[in-house]
């Protein structure tokens, strides 16, 4: 895929007729509004909750439930296990981003029991922008519908079969191919060689470290993850010490997002330490 919002909208064509999209409020828009459009055409209806009450909110009228593993925001790790029981108990799929999981938070999308997951590869697994995953059950395969298919998804394109008809996919997971900006996968295939040389859990522990390093001299909440949110009095001051410190960040409305990756070092954490030390709202 090139973005996960197109991973979404195909994912979206997999629920039922009026079927409910069962979504934490606050969600991160490339899962969300592929979703709301679909229910702007009536092909769903979508119901958004409060995260702490996502689970209760399961009835018999929810087809799917959609939901980041990691929350970008602010990090927060959903409990998975307990997601897919209950989803799959009252007869829902469930659809997770784990584009803040996969490459930092060890995570296999087929022991976890998701139904569908999508994965943007710019942020923990270092590639360029226009790199996105999405994968499913292979028995859900036909529920989906290849909404952005172009000849890369038919059958005979590597024979030249470029133009015109009938509809003729390709089997299997190919038929939900676009074609892509081949740099961007150049240099994919690369980042994403370097990753797999380090050891999953190491990659962990070395940004989670750090994250929690972070979070105890800002005399924060211990993440469980390696996303640290910090509320700041000021951003404006926050975003002038950072910058002086040579210290890249996420801006929110009254917060800085600290993501320490493996790459980063506790000379880097010891510089934003300092930068927000005074700044932090409690």
């Amino acid at each position: 895929m090139p973005a996960v919002s197109l991973a979404s909208a195909i994912v979206a064509s997999a629920v039922p007729a009026d079927g409910e999209v069962l979504v934490a409020s606050g969600e991160f828009r490339s899962v969300l509004y592929p979703f709301l459009v679909a229910e702007t055409r009536r092909l769903l209806r979508v119901r958004e909750v409060s995260p702490d009450g996502l689970l209760n909110a399961l009835s018999e009228r929810t087809a799917l439930v959609a939901l980041s593993h990691v929350r970008s925001a602010d990090g927060h790790v959903a409990d998975l296990d307990a997601v897919v029981r209950r989803a799959h108990a009252a007869g829902a799929l469930v659809y997770v981003d784990a584009t803040h999981s996969v490459g930092t938070l060890p995570f296999d999308a087929k022991r976890s029991g998701v139904d569908f997951m999508s994965c943007a590869g710019y942020k923990w697994l270092c590639c360029p922008r226009g790199v996105a995953f999405l994968w499913c059950r292979r028995e859900l395969q036909q529920r989906m519908s290849p909404l952005a298919a172009g000849w890369r998804a038919s059958v005979d394109h590597r024979i030249g079969g470029y133009y015109g008809g009938p509809l003729d996919l390709a089997e299997g997971a190919a038929r939900f191919d676009v074609s892509l900006a081949w740099h961007a996968w150049v240099g994919a295939a690369e980042s994403l060689k370097a990753i797999t040389m380090i050891d999953e859990e190491e990659r962990f522990h070395r940004g989670y470290q750090l994250a929690r390093t972070l979070a105890n001299d800002l005399e924060l909440p211990e993440p469980r993850s390696a996303i640290v949110s910090v509320p700041v009095a000021s951003r404006e001051s926050a975003r002038a010490r950072l910058k002086e410190a040579k210290v890249k960040v996420t801006e929110q409305r009254d917060r800085v997002r600290v993501s320490p990756h493996f790459y980063n070092t506790e000379k880097d954490i010891e510089r934003a330490v300092i930068a927000l030390s005074t700044l932090v709202a409690r």
